[in-house]
């Protein structure tokens, strides 16, 4: 039930974010990422505020561990996985099988033409930030029994993310999985046998190689 009830919380606060602040800047990148940070910090402000800085903790319907073969995960993280693949699916047929999903990518690749065609760009901007802010919402619920509750649980999550879609290039979904997986897999195998802090500078150094070699990310197009 909180899965849900956050689902549609946080999609109604993207259709607002979107219509009274994202809307003015939609032709400025740089402005977008600026505005962006900056909502990002007053909601942060905003839960500070209403529940204090002490983290939380709560239960979860998937505890106890799973044993596959030589493997044992706890039901949080196999309950994250198997949602995270679920939605990986569902977005891959959105996009590419749906008429909304390819007025979106049609969007993304040139709005005046898709504008020509008779597409209505501002809903398409809306229906896009509805369906991240969804899906941010379903990604912090799930990871919520694995970590402590507070308001800045979702900065590493955010800058791991900003990493794997450079990474992997801008606008390409199958760049983001395979991206993801590479991100995940260094730093799991550094974190093993070198350490967590250079895990972390594992990440970026591979973020700075692939821009230096290829600045469009591994399945990004240039313009």
């Amino acid at each position: 039930m909180a899965v849900v009830l956050t689902f549609l919380l946080v999609a109604f606060l993207g259709i607002l974010v979107e219509r009274f602040i994202f809307r003015r800047f939609r032709q400025n990148l740089q402005a977008i990422l600026i505005v962006s940070f900056a909502v990002m910090l007053i909601l942060q402000a905003g839960s500070l505020v209403t529940f204090g800085v002490t983290d939380k903790a709560f239960g979860s319907p998937f505890s106890g561990y799973l044993k596959l073969g030589s493997i044992s995960i706890s039901g949080e993280r196999f309950a994250a996985i198997v949602c995270g693949l679920v939605f990986i699916l569902a977005m891959y047929f959105w996009i590419y099988r749906t008429r909304l999903g390819k007025a979106m990518r049609a969007v993304s690749q040139d709005s005046e033409a898709a504008l020509v065609q008779g597409i209505d760009i501002r809903v398409v901007f809306a229906l896009a930030m509805v369906i991240g802010c969804a899906l941010a919402a379903v990604a912090g619920s799930l990871v919520g029994p694995i970590f402590y509750v507070n308001p800045y649980m979702g900065v590493e999550p955010i800058m791991k993310a900003f990493v794997v879609v450079i990474l992997g290039g801008m606008g390409s979904l199958i760049g983001a999985i395979i991206g993801g997986f590479v991100i995940g897999i260094t730093e799991s195998f550094i974190a093993t046998y070198v350490g967590a802090h250079a895990a972390v500078l594992a990440v970026f150094l591979l973020l700075i190689a692939v821009l230096l070699i290829k600045p469009t990310g591994m399945f990004g197009h240039a313009e």
